[in-house]
């Protein structure tokens, strides 16, 4: 609630300064910073996937965190489905799995990701959930295929293949 509230007085400063003739340049490239994480991570994760020599087209990288911050149920402002969207641009398969969020086989939310016997081909863990931080790095790569390809743009594991 805080920080969309924080956003919106954000914009309106952004708003207001620039009706008074001040072009906050500072808080205008923040943003625009911001908004490009999502592609930078699709980018990212398909070098990473041809690093490894896996096919991009049809393959499957889950996305573990769905909501806007850990620990919490909030899927206002979250970037994560940019992302999504931008690896199914690349005919990705995209299952996303978040204790916090019910299961919905339309937009493709899974249940616990270590139950089953599906593999995929990369991992993004998108939000540092307290429930993930008791992952390691056996339990990613039980899960998956070839060589393990974890993007960890929270940076909660040391072992991760690319972290921020």
């Amino acid at each position: 609630m805080v920080i969309a509230l924080l956003g919106l007085i954000l914009i309106y400063f952004l708003h207001k300064s620039e009706e008074m003739g001040c072009k906050p340049t500072l808080l205008h490239s923040s943003r625009t910073i911001n908004n490009s994480v999502a592609s930078f991570v699709v980018d990212k994760t398909i070098k990473l996937l041809l690093d490894a020599d896996k096919v991009i087209k049809d393959s499957s990288v889950l996305v573990l965190g769905y909501t806007f911050k850990e620990n919490c149920a909030d899927t206002r402002n979250k970037k994560v489905k940019d992302t999504i969207e931008g690896l199914e641009s690349f005919s990705v398969e995209v299952p996303v799995f978040d204790p916090y969020f019910a299961i919905d086989l339309v937009n493709n939310f899974i249940a616990n990701t270590f139950a089953g016997s599906v593999k995929y081909h990369a991992i993004i863990v998108t939000v540092s959930c307290q429930d993930f931080i008791y992952y390691s790095t056996a339990d990613f790569r039980n899960i998956s295929k070839g060589k393990l390809v974890l993007l960890n743009p929270k940076g909660i594991y040391n072992n991760a293949t690319w972290k921020f």
